[in-house]
């Protein structure tokens, strides 16, 4: 069964979920949800062959409300779309012209006639003058992207993808003010004994892990890795750390060689509060 928080790999990304209690009053909450991408950097228990970080080029929230379960979810209320995270970009653009202050002077004496003095002038200070002109505009952009749709068992989901890097770095929302969908009491008397459970579960597929940065323990394979297959070795290392994490919560052990197998990274209950 799975535990109420499993956070397999939580160096890589944090999950957290929580509803305000029902109440006799009030069968409708809101569900939020706090999710937190980081660079992971794996491998420093003191029995781990192998070093490295760890990336996520994107991922997936999945919301499962049992049918077993006494408990529904209006579906007007699913946030379908969000503003995201925002990051500022300036751009600079620079615009020159050019004028000679001799035939500005010119204009001022007339025409035809040039005095003594004008031309003298005009002489002096006869130089192309450059003007620069710089505009700055400030363009609001999402850090991650982030999309909603509904799997074949009608659950919702919302995929994140960055916008500005290759990666996921930081939270897709603000969790206190965005309310992923509105949950429904469907008991007929309230018991807080038995209360009612809503599973998420935060997945990748196995080409949207970004490994890097290898480093072998034993040194003696530290040196065969610097050939080809040492280069092979390494990543073998690392999807077998990543494998046997998996594994130790419980988890299906995901095929590391399928770029399109699904990894699941966080699988937890909605705590209620």
């Amino acid at each position: 069964m799975v535990g109420n928080r499993i956070r397999i790999f939580s160096e890589l990304v944090s999950v957290d979920a929580w509803y305000p209690q029902f109440t006799a009053s009030k069968s409708k909450v809101s569900l939020h949800a706090d999710i937190t991408f980081h660079t992971a950097h794996l491998g420093g228990e003191h029995d781990s062959p192998v070093n490295f970080t760890l990336d996520l080029r994107r991922a997936e929230l999945r919301v499962i409300v049992p049918e077993t379960e006494p408990i529904g979810f209006e579906r007007a209320s699913v946030a379908r779309f969000d503003e995201g995270a925002t990051a500022t970009r300036k751009t600079k653009s620079t615009f020159k012209s050019k004028a000679r202050l001799d035939a500005a002077l010119g204009l001022a004496v007339g025409r035809n006639r040039l005095t003594s003095g004008a031309a003298s002038m005009s002489a002096g200070v006869g130089k192309d003058v450059q003007r620069t002109e710089e505009i700055t505009a400030i363009e609001k952009l999402k850090k991650i992207v982030v999309t909603h749709s509904v799997d074949a068992e009608g659950n919702n989901r919302w995929h994140f993808k960055p916008a500005i890097v290759e990666t996921l770095e930081g939270k897709p929302w603000t969790a206190r003010n965005l309310k992923l969908m509105k949950l429904v009491d469907q008991r007929q008397a309230v018991d807080s004994r038995f209360e009612p459970t809503v599973r998420l579960e935060l997945s990748c597929l196995r080409e949207d892990l970004r490994i890097g940065e290898i480093r072998l323990r034993d040194q003696g394979l530290f040196a065969a890795a610097m050939s080809k297959v040492g280069g092979e070795r390494r990543m073998q290392a690392a999807a077998a750390y990543i494998r046997n994490r998996i594994a130790e919560e419980g988890l299906p052990s995901p095929h590391m060689d399928n770029d399109h197998a699904q990894i699941i990274l966080a699988e937890l209950s909605a705590a209620q509060e």
